[in-house]
């Protein structure tokens, strides 16, 4: 038996979340439901989503949508997590694609300016990035979410190995895998201006989610992820709800600095939308009822935990 213990969404999960059902932005939600102090919360809004195409306007807006919009920054370094708009030298963005069909990758990208240097020792440690990856059954139902770490590590030369820890298959112990055993993808190019990271999740869409409202043109429908256990009917991916990532690279210097720490959700025209944590003050609980309860049941429904045998 294994008892899967219950995790409630945070309340900047929540913002992002009620942003990514109305179609809106994370800015616009806390603007009219939260009192957030200016300056402590860089929302990066809606990122490429794939009804949104080159030349075509987004929102209503009569500029053409041609590249990504604005990326996260951080200041890189320890102690220093929250993005700012000035001095930052890590990025983060996040798409789905493809981009004209029903999405079934998210794409992470990092790029991290205090790495230039090109070569890695054997075994160094080059970045880690902490992320949950869903895991559902052949039918759909979620089974587990799966606090996960992907590692980055030297090989010589130019090289590096890739490999994901998780307790994916639900023994108790984690699982070290390549990532391509999990269906994902990834590209590591340091340039001379920064490192840059590439990351390929599987988009997995549970029964859950699929009868939930609005439903109708842009509805992302069910998505199977990638099955990565036939033997046991188990596929794994990313999912839409809101949920937490972070990543630490190595510096010129040998260091191993804090690059990232955000929020990510996946709204249902399948455009991401990006948020940093929401400062350590929670609003007033009357503050949170303005989300409404519906709002707050999806998040709180899909974290529920359950016993599984």
């Amino acid at each position: 038996c294994n008892s899967l213990i219950p995790k409630l969404p945070t309340v900047n999960q929540l913002v992002l979340q009620a942003a990514a059902i109305l179609g809106e932005t994370p800015a616009s939600i806390r603007t009219g439901n939260f009192s957030t102090p200016p300056g402590t919360v860089f929302d990066a809004g809606k990122q490429n989503g794939f009804f949104y195409q080159p030349g075509q306007p987004l929102n209503g807006s009569p500029m053409p949508y041609t590249s990504l919009p604005a990326q996260l920054g951080f200041i890189a370094g320890q102690g220093q997590p929250l993005p700012t708009n000035s001095g930052a030298n890590s990025f983060f963005s996040a798409t789905t694609s493809p981009t004209t069909t029903t999405p079934a990758t998210v794409n992470l990208t990092f790029d991290f300016q205090p790495r230039t240097t090109p070569t890695f020792a054997l075994n160094q440690d080059v970045g880690d990035i902490n992320l949950t990856i869903a895991v559902a059954n052949a039918s759909g139902s979620l089974v587990r979410d799966v606090p996960a770490v992907l590692q980055i590590r030297g090989a010589g030369g130019t090289a590096v190995t890739t490999d994901i820890i998780g307790d994916f298959l639900g023994t108790g112990s984690a699982q070290t895998d390549q990532l391509a055993a999990l269906g994902m993808t990834s590209s590591l190019n340091v340039m001379a201006s920064a490192l840059e990271f590439d990351l390929g999740i599987p988009l997995l869409i549970t029964s859950d989610l699929t009868a939930f409202p609005p439903a109708g043109p842009g509805f992302i429908p069910a998505n199977s992820g990638f099955e990565f256990d036939p033997v046991h009917g188990l596929f794994d991916g990313i999912d839409p709800i809101a949920s937490f990532l972070d990543a630490s690279f190595e510096n010129n210097a040998g260091n191993l600095l804090a690059a990232v720490n955000a929020d990510l959700a996946i709204a249902f025209d399948a455009s991401v939308l990006l948020s940093a944590p929401v400062p350590t003050a929670a609003p007033e609980p009357a503050t949170l009822a303005l989300l409404g309860s519906g709002l707050a049941g999806l998040a709180v429904i899909r974290r529920r935990r359950r016993k599984t045998t």
